[in-house]
């Protein structure tokens, strides 16, 4: 058999091997994740109440726990954490504090499990939660991983236990201190955006531009409670990811949101749009501006200084030399005399040495 028949037949054998094992093998399971014990948790006007989950199969021991929605005026964010791997974790809500101060005072795991991270995305109450019923999620805020409700019942006898909390927060929307903030990649390429969260605790904040495709955003919140936050980031920096890139002020949490991993640096020409949203919605704008251009230092001007000084000292040596030579001389040609008559002797002996040995 020839050669290249061989070849042929080995070459679909291999192939029909693949086909025939594709085919027999069992797609991969879905990725597990914790779920809801209940469909529905119940609790007064004032109570504490517990919220159980459990692992499903291979679920990862980290998860990101959604309370209440913009909808009824009242929502809190948490990334929850089976510590122990006990496939269980309850976490508890005290409605007494709910909404009116910040999320980690009234959101707490049980146990030897932790949450973190943990925060409030509508503005603060003046009072305690309505009674109602208040969305569970887990996963994905907007497309959740599994779904619960949260029933609050009225109770007359409920009281509000924290003292001062005011009737409203600061007046104005979530915005940046500066319309404007520039990063200069020849200098140190870092640039501090400063963010106001105009009385609600958590913004959204993103960092984007369209012709380099670069995009980030996160969420950001007010864990030091002082209203503001600054995002830095780091224009210069040779970065894989632009979790390398951004980073926020100490006191304060950010979580990223999303990302475009395939354009991790910001590139020096261009314009970047910034926007901090609150409820879903874009409230003010702002531009980051990256330039690579010369920054003139203490250095490089005593540097241009000395030069120019060593040049002037040199030629002002150089000049005074010439003029005396031309003092002492006459002349400013330095000729030795008596040197143009030897070099005419030299040539009449190699004429007559060469006349001889023709």
């Amino acid at each position: 058999m020839a050669p290249s028949r061989r070849f042929e037949l080995l070459a679909t054998t291999v192939l029909v091997v693949a086909l025939l094992a594709a085919a027999t093998t069992p797609a991969a399971a879905a990725e597990g994740h914790y779920e809801f014990t209940d469909d529905a948790y119940t609790a007064e006007q004032g109570e504490v109440v517990s919220i159980t989950l459990e692992a499903g199969d291979e679920a990862n021991d980290t998860f990101r726990l959604h309370l209440g929605s913009a909808d009824v005026g009242f929502a809190a964010h948490a990334t929850v954490v089976d510590e122990n791997d006990d496939g269980e974790v309850t976490v508890r809500v005290n409605t007494s504090m709910a909404g009116q101060t910040n999320a980690s005072a009234y959101l707490s795991a049980a146990g030897e499990d932790s949450l973190s991270n943990a925060s409030q995305s509508t503005s603060r109450l003046s009072h305690i939660p309505d009674a109602g019923d208040y969305d569970l999620r887990i996963g994905p805020s907007d497309d959740p991983n599994a779904t619960a409700h949260l029933v609050i019942e009225e109770n007359e006898s409920a009281t509000d236990p924290i003292s001062g909390t005011p009737e409203s927060e600061p007046s104005g929307d979530p915005d940046f201190n500066e319309s404007v903030v520039t990063a200069n990649v020849a200098g140190s390429g870092v640039a501090e955006i400063p963010v106001r969260f105009g009385g609600t605790e958590t913004v959204t904040v993103s960092i984007e531009a369209d012709e380099t495709g670069f995009s980030t955003v996160l969420e950001l919140t007010d864990a030091d409670d002082d209203g503001s936050a600054n995002i830095t980031v780091d224009a210069a920096a040779d970065a894989e990811s632009p979790r390398d890139i951004v980073s926020v002020s100490d006191g304060d949490d950010a979580e990223f949101q999303s990302m475009n991993e395939s354009v991790p640096t910001l590139e020096a020409g261009m314009d970047y749009d910034l926007g901090v949203a609150h409820n879903g919605s874009v409230v003010n704008v702002a531009t980051l501006v990256v330039r690579d251009e010369p920054v003139e230092t203490t250095t490089s001007i005593a540097t241009e200084s000395a030069e120019s000084t060593t040049a002037d000292t040199t030629e002002l040596t150089t000049n005074a030399s010439a003029s005396a030579t031309t003092e002492a001389t006459g002349t400013s040609d330095t000729v030795v005399p008596g040197f143009g008559a030897v070099l005419a002797v030299v040539a009449l002996l190699a004429a007559a040495f060469l006349a001889v040995r023709r």
